[in-house]
């Protein structure tokens, strides 16, 4: 790995340090924590039937992995199905894309970047 792709990493994770916000996690279990998170978007093209092009997006959360451990233990992952809640808006965590729910947002594996589907307003 060069020095160029380790600065990357260094930055995206300071952005989550400097853009995060404070989020309300639940785990399917109904485990609630606070955490630290950026907001971010994935977008995903394919061609349809007709040979059009269909773009879905995927609200995505980047986290750094030491602070969703710090929270919920040290082998604790993101599972589809957990919820994130930020300014009354719910978003369930799900695969996106031909991703898994989340997956390292860099090579030096500091971020993880969660997909999720906003689902309605918070109850």
């Amino acid at each position: 790995m060069g020095i160029i792709d380790r600065a990357s990493g260094l930055r995206a994770a300071t952005a989550v340090r400097l853009r995060g916000v404070s989020v309300s996690y639940r785990r399917k279990d109904g485990t609630t924590e606070s955490v630290v998170a950026a907001p971010g978007r994935t977008d995903h093209a394919d061609v349809d039937g007709n040979g059009g092009t269909v773009t879905v997006r995927s609200d995505d959360w980047l986290i750094r992995p030491e602070d969703f451990t710090a929270q919920f233990g040290a082998a604790a992952v993101p599972v589809e199905g957990d919820r994130i809640t930020f300014r009354g808006r719910v978003y369930r965590l799900q695969p996106f894309g031909g991703e898994p729910v989340y997956r390292p947002s860099d090579q030096d594996r500091r971020l993880w970047r969660m997909h999720s589907k906003d689902i309605g307003a918070e109850e």
